[in-house]
């Protein structure tokens, strides 16, 4: 039997998960995850990791529920994307990129990145990540990151994305790593 199990700070996130039935958890991912040591197969973290206050708590936190062997999928964005290298070009900040929560994208062309959802205020991006610093922080603590993938490709429409994301995978809009516990 596979159990799946969503975890989301948002309520209105969780009541999504329940209408799919999926069963869900209200938990700040920057405290202890709601999981036993060890309880885990297959853990996804899609664009998470960039917004907890502690990165290197995050990642200790997942290796800690993973099962050994088992897998974790995590997703972020690439700080070295082509996209964010022309923004930084113009002299604007990258809109992967904050210098604060409360004054928004103080710099950048996008107004509208500012982090609210709701009456939830969640952190704007607090680490953004290329390539070796991802994967060097997973293996730091253990990880064995075993395959890479690349996604997007602004402002290429998806067919050209693809291609660009498989030829220039360092400079596509995410990173995402297959990252298992080891025996």
């Amino acid at each position: 039997a596979v159990t799946v199990i969503g975890i989301d700070v948002m309520p209105d996130k969780i009541d999504a998960l329940l209408r799919k039935g999926i069963e869900g958890i209200q938990a700040d991912l920057n405290e202890r995850f709601p999981a036993d040591d060890g309880s885990i197969d297959i853990l996804v973290a899609s664009q998470v990791i960039e917004h907890v206050n502690d990165t290197d708590f995050f990642v200790k936190e997942m290796y800690r529920v993973l099962r050994t062997g088992g897998y974790a999928i995590i997703a972020t964005p690439n700080l070295a994307a082509l996209y964010n290298i022309g923004f930084l070009m113009l002299g604007k900040q990258p809109p992967v990129t904050s210098v604060s929560d409360i004054v928004g994208a103080v710099g950048n062309w996008d107004q509208a990145l500012v982090g609210t959802y709701g009456e939830y205020v969640f952190p704007r991006h607090r680490r953004v990540f290329t390539w070796g610093s991802f994967v060097g922080l997973l293996e730091h603590y253990g990880f064995k990151c075993e395959k890479k993938a690349a996604s997007g490709f602004p402002p290429f429409p998806w067919f050209a994305a693809d291609l660009a994301c498989r030829l220039l995978p360092m400079y596509a809009w995410n990173m995402i790593v297959r990252a298992r516990k080891p025996a």
